[in-house]
């Protein structure tokens, strides 16, 4: 498990990560720090991985694990891809939306140079995607999210619909999407 992220962080690896494209349409604050930001995303394709574990968090660790593998050399090229930021964690709600299922969906970015042509993974579960431009809501969250966390915060100023999305950026950056969770617009 260890192998790709040593890849990834191989000494001469001097690269930025990548950040996902978006316009950003409107924000709100309140005491100097974001309540919410409405972005749009352009169309875009991206590796996505379905995982169903015994824990929420187990899903997203093993999901995430298999995404580093195809970026780390996994794919039909053979290559490391590059790191794109951030990637996406799909929490599924059951169908009355009254609570979360243990299924999710971790996604990562296409890098730009390769969305017109991705390489294949060579792990069938993950599949390449392609994603409409959409419009968002990205709420900051300042702790770390679990299930039994994400009741706890606040979202009256954003009305979640069936699914949502965490964002985890997994860098050392300060970046306002280190974690944040996503809302589709309805």
């Amino acid at each position: 498990m260890a192998e790709p992220i040593q890849q990834l962080t191989r000494s001469g690896r001097t690269e930025e990560r990548q950040k996902v494209p978006f316009l950003l349409l409107s924000s709100k604050e309140k005491c100097g720090e974001v309540i919410y930001e409405k972005r749009q995303y352009g169309k875009a394709k991206w590796a996505c991985i379905k995982m169903k574990e015994e824990r929420y968090e187990q899903s997203i660790c093993m999901g995430f694990m298999k995404l580093m593998r195809y970026i780390c050399e996994q794919n039909s090229t053979g290559t490391y891809l590059g790191m794109t930021i951030p990637i996406l964690t799909t929490v599924h709600t059951d169908e009355l939306r009254t609570g979360l299922t243990r299924s999710v969906t971790v996604a990562y970015y296409i890098p730009n140079h390769l969305q017109d042509d991705p390489p294949e993974p060579t792990d069938q579960e993950i599949i390449i995607e392609e994603w409409p431009a959409t419009i968002v809501f990205s709420s900051p969250i300042s702790v770390g999210v679990t299930v039994s966390t994400y009741g706890q915060i606040d979202h009256e100023e954003v009305q979640l619909i069936p699914d949502f999305l965490f964002i985890f950026d997994f860098s050392k950056s300060g970046d306002s999407d280190s974690n944040a969770d996503w809302a589709p617009e309805s």
